[in-house]
């Protein structure tokens, strides 16, 4: 079947499985009563229609809102506009559930890049032993981190795995039971959720999903080695966050640890009722008791148990149910003894306070006043003379820094070193802000006994453009300090660097952070591959093209002959885990695709094209003119005035969805630098206001394209040849689709905002003409998927309302900050905010 003939199945399934069942079951729940006072279930349809009109012929949507419902009171409309907002957040829960339900219907889960059509790809090679080779190493590691970008409540995800699992069964009257249940439920926090309760939530995807799909996803690949890993922020991610201690590490490895061994438990359980014979039965059963009470030292000698009752089965018992032990030994391979791998991440400016204060209470140094080159020569000879016993450090920063790096040792020693391998430095601007790292970690073992003595591998984050160029000679330096090449030695000349993508674009713009991280990427590989160093590349990603996300195999399929892709790690983020994970069809289909993308790369099964110097220098002017553009708009004076006033953002702050405070300090000065790259997108996105996906492109390519027409034709052929600029520009159209500018129309006659709109807007119609022109395609197949684009319209229909409604109430209180009914319109702008990040899910 062609893959046209596919596409348009799976449409005609979606169009079957998801939208007309939602129009069935949409009607149902609308007849579910959620309030006896009004009659808001039947006034929504009238008023989203309202809402539509207002966007397809550009009407004023504030002036039309005032003007709505003279016969009631203005309190009463308010209290009408909520309750508006609660159907809204519940008809999103059922298209989640009819999507997760129809998710095998509506995906080629053997398609384009499932394990069985790179299979084929393989064999059509003859690469069959390249694969093999290429299994014995590479590894695809999923980072899950709990970044506010998960808005349902902690009751609402196991109502949406009941509502779906009742539409697959037809339950109607389930259904209905279930709408009933949506309406008695909150849907939002009391209270802010803890960085342990962060952590709790997101172990519920280890277990419920990941368990199970990994292995599965491992038996296809016919080899004996484990190439999916999970990684694990909740709990030891403590840049920015003061509530991540070390004591919250602590318990969060142990629910790891506990959660891990209580499946191994519950397998085994199921293994004895089947393998009932002599000398299987009783040593499985001793096996399980021996794991119940903590007896087992490492999860090596478990497995080395369990393969010894393999070889049993095996030899005497003609390897009858063999399979089900063998998928218990390969998920003991998998998740060890502690699940996922816990990193550690903190900001190196909390270690170069550490050391201000060690050097000033020690030696009466002032540290901060030395250069690079002086406290480089500092930090190595504290670290070759000194520990930590023969030091003085009392501040509670200190204090509590020292207590994370003993918790580092401690779960090291309980549940192995592949629980926490890597500590990684974020704002990593200097070689200084590695070699003190290092520094602390040398001096902690010092005093410690070879076996006891921590191994951990310092990871730098580079995100500033100023720090992603500067990447290589940081590296450079560090080569030249023996205590940084000890511990790579311990690594086996391994160093893995981490780019963040969101903060790239914060700092620098869509265009020129993704190409700069490239261009890092191909110059680190280039240098450490010529020092005999392996580079490892972890990508910070979240959910939007914005901050790395959107479809991002094409990078990694691209990446082939450009730079070293021996791994490919990401982080998946809150709101990402449970749109693309949520379930075990999602997880594999999704799971495969990143697995299998930097396969096809590092196979090169696709003839990967390498830009020429000509290429080069018009993508690199395309990202200085990009640069330039989105530059001048954050130094705007208007630019920080309109985030604050414009936007939601200081709402978002308010939400009760994460542990982490939406700023890097206290102040109460608001500066662009401390704003966090996810509430700073968010803001942007609830707007449908989606520039930082494409801000700065459009000026960029009709500026090369004015100066010489020639360009067109050349980027039209990089485009055609480069996956990794197709699929740059292929998620800013996305972006710029998922964009309208008629929903803020109102802010176009704003007396002071009117001209900062506009110009928002001639760059969001620059971006569309000219990507178009590049892309050569028609405005109305701006998405790569049909799919997902009649999901996004979906979606985007339904929530209209709510971004029409958080409009209204943030012009009335930013026109009387005083309001008589400053609850009820603080309350729709919040209630608003949560609903529509859910709907959009990968929005933020």
């Amino acid at each position: 079947m062609s893959f046209y003939s596919i596409q348009n199945e799976l449409v005609e399934s979606y169009k079957s499985e998801v939208e007309l069942k939602y129009k069935m079951l949409n009607g149902l729940f609308l007849s579910t009563p959620l309030d006896k006072e009004h009659n808001a279930n039947a006034m929504l349809a009238t008023f989203a229609n309202i809402c539509k009109d207002l966007i397809e012929n550009a009407k004023d949507p504030i002036e039309t809102i005032e003007n709505l419902y003279p016969e009631m009171s203005e309190e009463q409309k308010l209290q009408i506009f909520v309750k508006f907002i609660r159907y809204i957040e519940r008809q999103t829960v059922l298209i989640d559930a009819l999507e997760e339900a129809a998710y095998a219907k509506t995906h080629d889960l053997n398609g384009e890049y499932s394990i069985t059509r790179l299979a084929r790809r393989v064999e059509r090679h003859d690469k069959q032993n390249a694969l093999n080779r290429a299994l014995q190493e590479y590894k695809t590691r999923l980072v899950l981190t709990a970044h506010p970008t998960q808005f349902y409540a902690k009751l609402v995800l196991p109502i949406i795995h009941d509502l779906k699992k009742a539409i697959i069964d037809n339950d109607i009257n389930k259904i209905q039971d279930i709408f009933l249940q949506m309406g008695k439920t909150k849907f939002s926090n009391k209270t802010k959720p803890t960085p342990e309760d962060e952590a709790v939530s997101i172990i519920w995807y280890l277990n419920n999903i990941f368990y199970s799909v990994i292995p599965e996803i491992q038996h296809k690949l016919t080899n004996d080695s484990t190439n999916i890993e999970i990684g694990f922020w909740p709990g030891g991610d403590r840049d920015g966050n003061p509530f991540v201690t070390a004591s919250v590490t602590k318990k969060v490895s142990k629910h790891l640890r506990t959660n891990i061994l209580n499946s191994y438990n519950k397998d085994l359980k199921r293994l004895i009722k089947k393998l009932t014979f002599e000398n299987v039965h009783e040593e499985l059963t001793k096996i399980r008791k021996r794991l119940k009470t903590n007896k087992y030292p490492n999860a090596q000698t478990f497995l080395d148990d369990l393969v010894k009752v393999k070889n049993v089965v095996d030899s005497e018992y003609d390897s009858l149910f063999v399979d089900k032990l063998d998928n218990l030994i390969l998920k003991v391979k998998i998740f060890g003894f502690h699940f996922a791998k816990l990193d550690i991440r903190q900001n190196a400016k909390i270690h170069n306070q550490f050391f201000n204060e060690l050097f000033s209470e020690n030696y009466n140094l002032d540290y901060q006043a030395l250069n690079e080159f002086e406290k480089i020569k500092h930090l190595v000879e504290l670290a070759e003379q000194k520990s930590f016993k023969e030091l003085e450090v009392n501040s509670d920063l200190a204090r509590e820094l020292l207590d994370t790096i003993e918790v580092i040792q401690y779960i090291q020693q309980h549940s192995g070193y592949d629980a926490i391998q890597r500590y990684i430095i974020s704002n990593a601007d200097s070689t200084v802000s590695i070699l003190e790292v290092l520094t602390i970690f040398k001096l902690f073992n010092q005093d410690i006994d070879t076996n006891s003595k921590i191994k951990i591998e310092v990871v730098p984050l580079f995100e500033t453009m100023e720090d992603l160029k500067n990447s290589t000679t940081i590296l450079d330096e560090l080569l030249k300090i023996q205590l940084y090449t000890d511990n790579l030695k311990a690594w086996q000349n391994t160093q893995t660097i981490m780019l963040g993508f969101s903060d790239g674009t914060k700092d620098g713009g869509y265009f020129m952070a993704n190409w700069s991280i490239l261009e890092a990427k191909r110059a680190l590989s280039k240098y450490l591959s010529s020092k005999g160093i392996k580079p490892i590349f972890f990508d910070g990603r979240g959910g939007p093209p914005s901050r790395g996300g959107g479809d991002m195999f094409l990078f990694y399929k691209g990446l082939s002959n450009v730079v070293s892709n021996h791994d490919v790690q990401i982080t998946i983020q809150g709101q990402s885990i449970s749109s693309k994970f949520g379930n075990t069809n999602s997880a594999q289909y999704n799971l495969e695709q990143i697995l299998t993308s930097g396969l096809y790369g590092k196979l090169n099964l696709h003839n990967a094209h390498r830009l020429n110097p000509t290429e080069t220098s018009l993508i690199n002017e395309l990202g200085k003119l990009s640069f330039d553009t989105y530059i001048n708009l954050k130094n705007h004076p208007q630019f920080i005035d309109y985030i604050t006033e414009i936007t939601p953002l200081k709402y978002i702050s308010e939400m009760n969805v994460g542990s982490r405070p939406t700023k890097r300090n206290s102040s109460d000065k608001f500066k662009l630098d401390d704003l966090r790259a996810i509430p700073y997108g968010a803001a942007w996105t609830q707007m449908r206001q989606s520039i930082l996906a494409f801000y700065g492109l459009g000026t960029a390519i009709s500026t090369v394209v004015t100066k010489d027409n020639n360009n067109l034709t050349a980027l039209q052929k990089i485009y055609k040849r480069s996956l990794i600029i197709k699929g740059i520009f292929d998620n800013a159209l996305q972006s710029i689709a998922q964009t309208n500018f008629n929903i803020t129309k109102h802010i176009s006659k704003d007396p002071k905002y009117s001209a900062f709109w506009q110009q928002l807007f001639d760059e969001h119609q620059l971006a569309k003409k000219y990507l178009l022109a590049v892309t050569e395609k028609d405005e109305s197949f701006l998405h790569a998927n049909p799919v997902k684009e009649r999901s996004i319209k979906m979606r985007d229909d339904i929530t209209l309302p709510l971004v029409i409604l958080q409009q209204y109430a943030l012009d009335c209180l930013r026109k009387n900050p005083n309001h008589k009914h400053k609850k009820l319109l603080k309350t729709i702008i919040k209630k608003s905010l949560a609903a529509n990040i859910n709907a959009n899910q990968n929005s933020i």
